[in-house]
């Protein structure tokens, strides 16, 4: 058995290997851009909702999450991606999606590396239901511990196999562990590999709750050891040593986490129901009641009385589909309505997402933006949207409001909804703009506010295929109005025509907010782009403010 720096030298030898594997390094490159974009709290929600919506299967995750008991205690089912993401918070999608992005790349790959993510997945969703059930405040983040319990073992699968065949013979022919059998053939144990690919991505918590004993100090250490060994003891045993395997497990951990065997029939049946409906998503069958049959052999009774393997799965919501049908439209469009109706201190940003969104899914659209116009009402400039490479598209759309720019300064001057299908090989002003845009199909919805023009909605195809029928524009009609409605509720709109003032006029409400944006940390240029107000004014806005605050405080009498 090799010394802890010859162990040492062995793990970073191998992981260093791993991250030159084909495919490998865009994985890397996915995850930590996740990490990255959303590393705490305050991540744009522009960016999370770029990120979410995407992938589909991550969109249907965070839905699901929102719905939760945990989450949504309203009990009123979400169905807009942009206010779940806005209930659960970034920290939450970060560790959904990280989790995702492991699961999708590797259970492509062989059908053994599906079975291993199929464990994984089990492992994770163990993990949430037993945060839940043990009160541990970030659910989510158990979720990814647990997805990633199992790393070590998945990348000796890929990318090692004869080294994997070599650890399951020995498994088999020697009775050996599945450690001991890894430190025998490897020099380490599968959990050594994975915490240093979890530390070299980021993720020292995950790495550390990878090692962990689940000792009683390390809670979160402790749901991850416990979900992965109950995985093992259910699924991975032979029939008849399963029982005897789980009672082992509940003698170490369930003093740790108070936890007997009652408790474990709906931490399993949990684990199924979340496993069943994500492999659902990407083509993968679940032998359901193969599943549950383990479950009674290992806790030696009928655990769930019954319960039919199509048993309706969540806890709200329906199923999403990637195209949104009539009836899915109208209850997002009245989710964008109760937003404003109930919440008279609702986000704008947020609200405008919320439309945003609901034109991107209902489509078929590649990109949406939400556009304004400057401040000397000269041009029309993109500011935040949806869809690939959004933010670039953003860039491109200034256009001036004269004939220069065709039937887009028609449409927006005469307040005419357009669209111009396949129109990037015509010659003339309205080819010229799908040419820059990149687009195959465009389309210009003009927001106006207390009868002056204020900005406009944009959506686009890049391709000839799937062009939007009567029902997805009149849809879209409707959102824009949502939107009107709530520039005109937030008095953040420009000036109506006439007006004596040559700059756009924002309340002190409004001034409050943004400012509260950039407090918490999101960038002046972003800010400044998205809201067409020049760093210069927002700077201002924040030493104004925090004059006035500090004013406050010295008029405050002392204690």
């Amino acid at each position: 058995m090799p010394d802890e720096s010859s162990r040492e030298t062995l793990i970073e030898a191998r992981l260093q290997d791993t991250l030159q594997r084909p495919e490998f390094p865009a994985l890397s490159r996915q995850i930590q851009e996740v990490l990255v974009g959303l590393q705490d709290e305050d991540a744009s929600l522009s960016a999370l909702a770029n990120l979410v919506l995407r992938e589909y299967s991550l969109t249907l995750k965070v839905l699901r999450t929102a719905n939760s008991t945990h989450y949504n205690r309203s009990g009123t089912p979400l169905l807009s991606a942009t206010h779940a993401m806005a209930l659960i918070g970034a920290r939450t999608v970060r560790d959904l999606a990280t989790g995702l992005l492991l699961f999708d790349h590797f259970q492509k790959k062989s059908p053994v590396l599906k079975e291993l993510m199929l464990l994984s997945m089990l492992t994770a969703n163990h993990a949430r239901e037993l945060a839940i059930q043990w009160n541990y405040p970030r659910p989510e983040e158990a979720y990814l511990c647990g997805m990633y319990r199992n790393l070590g073992e998945v990348l000796i699968a890929c990318y090692y196999d004869e080294d994997y065949t070599r650890i399951l013979a020995s498994m088999e022919e020697n009775r050996r562990t599945a450690g001991e059998a890894a430190l025998g053939v490897l020099g380490f144990r599968y959990e050594d590999l994975g915490a240093a690919l979890a530390r070299h991505w980021g993720m020292p918590n995950v790495g550390n709750a990878i090692q962990s004993l689940g000792t009683a100090g390390d809670p979160l250490g402790a749901i991850t050891a416990l979900s992965h060994e109950l995985t093992t003891a259910v699924y991975r045993q032979e029939e008849a040593d399963a029982p005897a395997a789980l009672s082992q497990m509940l003698e170490k951990f369930g003093p740790v986490l108070n936890l007997g065997r009652d408790e474990l029939g709906p931490i399993l049946d949990a684990g199924i129901r979340e496993t069943r409906e994500t492999f659902s998503q990407v083509k993968v069958s679940l032998n359901d009641l193969r599943l549950r049959h383990q479950i009674e052999v290992a806790l030696g009774t009928d655990a769930f009385g019954g319960t039919p393997a199509d048993a309706p799965a969540g806890d709200g919501g329906g199923a999403l589909e990637t195209r949104l049908p009539a009836a899915a439209r109208d209850r997002l469009a009245s989710e964008v309505d109760s937003v404003l109706e109930l919440d008279r201190g609702f986000d704008l940003h947020k609200v405008l997402l919320m439309v945003l969104e609901s034109i991107y899914r209902a489509g078929p659209f590649d990109r949406v933006l939400f556009c304004l116009l400057n401040q000397a009402k000269t041009e029309i400039q993109g500011r935040f949207g949806l869809g690939a490479s959004v933010d670039q598209v953003a860039a491109r759309f200034r256009f001036p409001l004269t004939p220069r720019s065709g039937s887009l300064t028609l449409a927006l001057v005469k307040r005419k909804d357009l669209f111009l299908a396949g129109v990037r090989d015509r010659h003339g002003a309205d080819g010229e703009i799908a040419r820059r845009l990149g687009a195959h199909s465009f389309g210009v919805f003009p927001v106006y506010v207390q009868g002056a023009l204020v900005g406009c909605l944009y959506c686009d195809r890049v391709s000839s295929q799937a062009q939007p029928d009567a029902g997805a524009m009149a849809f879209l009609g409707r959102l824009r109005a949502q939107a009107e409605r709530a520039l005109e509720m937030r008095r953040l709109a420009r000036p109506v025509a006439g007006s004596d003032t040559t700059t756009a006029e924002w309340s002190a409400e409004a001034k409050g907010e943004i400012v509260l944006r950039l407090l918490k940390g999101e960038s002046v240029e972003i800010l400044s782009r998205e809201l067409g107000v020049a760093p210069e004014d927002l700077e201002s806005w924040r030493e104004s403010f925090l004059a006035g605050a500090l004013a406050r405080l010295r008029d405050q009498p002392g204690k």
